[in-house]
């Protein structure tokens, strides 16, 4: 054992092979893994299909609706060039390769030596296991920008310099999360009001002035690029109809977005091992050792966890976002000594209370460890959303059968994967219509006008569809029953 940690401690390519070792085991949990090509989750299937419309030449927003950001789409359309099969799992695994890198970095920069940061590493891996679901979200994305930020502000808090280069690449981090999804910038919000309270402090307006200038500079150097590109494609006032309006609306949405399930959803990820125990271990050593960066650090994570269940709904992937301050969380539990400095334990009641508890979040640490271990096993394995890719290539078979490849189809409800993998493109441009047409009542009539016109070759339709009972008459008078799979429809238009 002393030899391995020796050979970590003194070859520094062997501790990258083995983070880049981690990295493939995790990307293998993807459900788009070499294994299981084509099997896109429910979101990561409409962020394919929306990047198969760019690169037709078509624009998001303008030729098919989501309400994320840009920036998703961008990515997978990149995926889907390099390769229209494993495009994207190769982005996904460069980034994540890049986000424990950077966990690395952050424990080494917190004082943990090679063998504790691996350590931080396999505690990342196993956080970002939980949270994961089968990857392709926007929260995987942004998790890479957020950790870079954090070890710039991680920097700039220890006293160190910080470049023109560095500033203008927390620019850039900031624009390409609000690109991602808006709400997830709670880092920024918190940490830069940290910035200003430090420089007033310290009586330097001119660093202030100075990092301001530098971090527009970044937000620009990726903003102006999208922003031109949404505008020349007609696309600006549907990105900002779609983004803002529409997001708003989704997150108010009576069924919702009530107090009622904005705490509960709350409530839900804090008892989530990683936030837990490291909601834990911040408020010790932020009471204890009152150093600026632990406060903000642990004010961040919990504004992070409000923003994210602002709309009272729960998705286990929104954790994402919180796991490069459960890396700061734990790069200090693991430095030489912390707890012993902080003297938390100094009376022999608080140590028997501080043994009960480190009992406790080592038992909840286990959980943690096993669990992980079990979804890995479990996507790595082929038992993640099988049954839906299976009865997604059944009917994609019978829709290419049953029609030619310029013809358009539609599939009621959500689940875009039929068009991936069918090759087909949407009659409408509402892909998939749930929870569109419940949230905004004219988008619900914009989907029953552009079916009115029967471009639509055939008809996908699952038996509990709430969409399919807007357009009851539409199906009955125009089209047939022409097979089912697993008791869903499938409706061709009658000649």
């Amino acid at each position: 054992m002393k030899k391995l940690a020796k050979i970590l401690e003194t070859k520094q390519p062997v501790v990258y092979s083995c983070i880049f070792f981690i990295a493939v085991l995790m990307s293998f949990t993807a459900t788009n893994n070499p294994f299981l090509i084509g099997n896109t989750g429910i979101d990561s299937s409409v962020f394919n299909y929306v990047a198969r419309v760019i690169l037709k030449g078509g624009m998001p927003y303008r030729d098919t609706f989501d309400h994320k950001g840009p920036l998703i789409y961008l990515i997978d359309a990149l995926g889907q060039f390099i390769n229209k099969g494993l495009g994207v799992w190769f982005i996904e695994l460069a980034f994540i390769f890049v986000i424990f890198l950077l966990t690395y970095k952050v424990a080494k920069l917190l004082g943990c030596n090679n063998v504790r940061a691996l350590l931080v590493v396999i505690i990342s891996m196993l956080s970002f296991a939980l949270y994961y679901e089968g990857g392709n979200f926007v929260e995987e994305f942004a998790c890479l920008f957020i950790l870079l930020q954090l070890y710039i502000f991680i920097q700039f808090f220890n006293g160190q310099e910080i470049s023109t280069g560095q500033l203008i690449v927390s620019g850039i981090s900031f624009g390409a999360v609000c690109f991602l999804r808006i709400n997830m910038v709670s880092l920024w919000v918190v940490m830069c009001i940290g910035v200003l309270i430090k420089c007033i402090r310290d009586k330097k307006p001119q660093m202030l002035i100075r990092f301001i200038l530098w971090f527009l500079a970044g937000v620009c150097m990726i903003t102006l690029p999208i922003v031109i590109w949404l505008i020349a494609g007609d696309a600006l006032k549907p990105f900002l109809e779609d983004y803002f309006s529409f997001n708003f609306m989704y997150s108010s949405y009576s069924e919702n977005g009530n107090l009622i399930n904005i705490v509960k959803a709350i409530g839900i990820f804090i008892i989530t091992p990683p936030v837990l125990l490291s909601l834990i271990f911040l408020s010790i050593v932020s009471l204890k050792g009152k150093k600026l960066l632990d406060w903000l650090c642990l004010t961040s994570l919990l504004l992070s966890i409000i923003m994210q269940c602002m709309a009272g709904q729960y998705y286990l992937h929104y954790g994402m976002v919180f796991c490069p301050l459960v890396v700061y969380a734990f790069s200090l539990a693991l430095t030489s000594d912390y707890i012993l400095q902080l003297k938390i334990f100094k009376h022999k009641t608080k140590l028997i209370l501080g043994i009960c508890a480190a009992l406790i979040l080592c038992i909840i640490g286990l959980l943690l460890v096993g669990f992980s271990f079990k979804m890995i096993f479990d996507k790595i394995t082929g038992m993640y959303r099988t049954q839906e890719f299976s009865e997604a290539k059944e009917i994609a078979e019978i829709v290419k059968e049953n029609s030619d490849e310029d013809d358009k189809i539609i599939v009621l409800g959500t689940n875009d994967l039929v068009y991936l993998l069918s090759d087909r493109m949407a009659s409408s441009k509402y892909s998939y219509q749930l929870p569109i047409i419940t949230i905004d009542s004219s988008k619900k009539e914009e989907f029953i006008e552009e079916m009115k016109k029967l471009d639509t070759e055939l008809i996908i339709s699952h038996p509990d569809s709430r969409v399919k009972a807007v357009i009851e008459g539409i199906v009955s008078d125009n089209y047939n029953l022409i097979d089912t799979v697993n008791e869903i429809a499938i409706y061709k238009k009658r000649n």
